[in-house]
């Protein structure tokens, strides 16, 4: 199912990128709209030929390979043994060799090969560098964007194994899910516009949120049904308003009820927890 494991890469990818330190974020956030990563490069040839370049990712760089869609396709031209015709080929495919050896070897970053894969994958999403399935995939860079500005200062807020990350993962499970049908020029409007607002209300609303009631599955399916019914409603809304305004209001609309949602919902988990969930006693003491 193509929605979950949207979901995961726009999580993980919070992650990552808040290993990157504040100035490597804000390199990385220009980059998702631009040809390049400009972080510090590792102590690595600057200027690889393409057999160099193949050659590591036919070795150790391979674990990189099917699962940067783009890459691949930079991979192949140079495995064929095919010259790059256009000049950003080239630079394109030393770019990953740069930040893919420097992920393997490197000591100005911290991350992983799977992080490191994550944060590529948004890029091409956003620079339409590979097929995106779903809304999820057109926003992903903004969402990024969002999650760290909510949550960078909260250790492990982001993790898919805390109470907030699963929160959040719900809502992008939820955003994967929803089928679009009019035409692409509005589908784009809505992600562009919806999603990040809707996300940003979300974040907000649960960023004060203790695990204890972040980390309740039911609250996590309210999440879930709210973030998606009110986007499809909002969805329909928006596609028969008439002005700029009107659509702008209908999103802030959607933005401030999906947050008064969440939050006072989660206030009465705090209040009524056994009422709500029926919880026993201890575990009312412990949410309260």
């Amino acid at each position: 199912m193509a929605a979950p494991l949207t979901a995961d890469v726009v999580l993980f990818a919070m992650n990552a990128a808040l290993k990157l330190g504040s100035n490597l974020r804000k390199a990385y956030a220009e980059s998702v709209r631009g040809k390049t990563i400009t972080l510090p490069l590792p102590d690595v040839d600057l200027e690889p030929n393409e057999t160099t370049i193949e050659y590591f990712f036919e070795e150790e760089g391979k674990v990189f390979l099917g699962k940067i869609a783009h890459l691949d396709q930079l991979h192949e031209t140079a495995h064929t043994g095919s010259f790059f015709s256009d000049p950003e080929e080239l630079k394109a495919y030393r770019n990953y060799y740069y930040h893919c050896w420097n992920s393997l070897h490197g000591k100005n970053q911290s991350l992983s090969s799977d992080e490191t894969i994550n944060l590529f994958q948004i890029r091409q999403w956003e620079q339409g560098q590979a097929p995106r399935t779903n809304v999820l995939q057109l926003v992903a860079g903004s969402i990024v964007d969002i999650g760290i500005a909510y949550f960078r200062d909260v250790p492990g807020a982001l993790s898919k194994e805390s109470a907030h990350g699963q929160a959040l993962h719900h809502f992008l499970m939820a955003m994967g899910d929803i089928s679009f049908s009019e035409s692409e020029d509005l589908k784009n409007v809505i992600s562009q516009s919806l999603i990040p607002r809707l996300f940003a209300g979300l974040a907000e609303a649960i960023s004060g949120w203790s695990p204890d009631i972040s980390g309740d599955p039911k609250l996590q399916m309210i999440i879930y049904a709210a973030g998606k019914g009110i986007s499809e409603d909002i969805y329909q809304r928006v596609a028969a308003a008439g002005t700029f305004s009107d659509k702008d209001k209908a999103v802030s609309w959607a933005q401030l009820v999906l947050r008064s949602l969440v939050k006072n919902t989660g206030q009465l988990v705090v209040d009524t927890p056994d009422l709500l969930f029926g919880s026993k006693e201890q575990v009312s003491q412990l949410i309260s």
